[in-house]
Parts: C-alpha cells; structure tokens; sequence
C-alpha cells in the first residue's frame, strides 16, 4: 500500500473522491498515484499534502519530490 494511501485511508480518514475534489487532482489520477503507476506533478504532489496538511515530501517521499524539482529546473540539488 502506498504512502498516499495508508495517510489518506488510516491517518485522515478521507475518502479518493473527497481528496480529489480538495485538491482538483481527477479522481482517475489520484487512482493512479496512490497505485504508484505514475508520478505527481509539482502542482499535484502540492495539491494533494496541501489537503493532507502535509508536505509533498512526506506524502510522497524525498526522492519523488527532488527529482520533479530538479527535472523542472526550478532547484539545484546538490
């Protein structure tokens, strides 16, 4: 079970339609990323730890959120 997962299931107690709808990620994607087929965006991995009262990082992990930063040429990780 995914990060995004067990915290939206067991620590929040929302449900995917309800993360979806807090942070306009589509239902489908959010499907998706807690499955781990694909990976957020910035904008998504926002959204959504926004919703959590959360940082990306701890919702996805530091290496998720580290390598959209440096492939979007907004940070330098060093």
């Amino acid at each position: 079970m995914s990060q995004l997962k067990k915290i939206r299931t067991f620590d929040k107690g929302i449900t995917q339609f309800e993360l979806s709808r807090k942070s306009g990620v589509h239902p489908s994607r959010v499907s998706l990323l807690e499955n781990e087929l694909v990976t957020p965006t910035m904008n998504e991995a926002k959204s959504i730890a926004k919703v959590l009262g959360m940082l990306p990082e701890e919702v996805f992990g530091l290496d998720v959120v580290t390598k959209r930063l440096t492939a979007s040429g907004k940070k330098e990780v060093g």
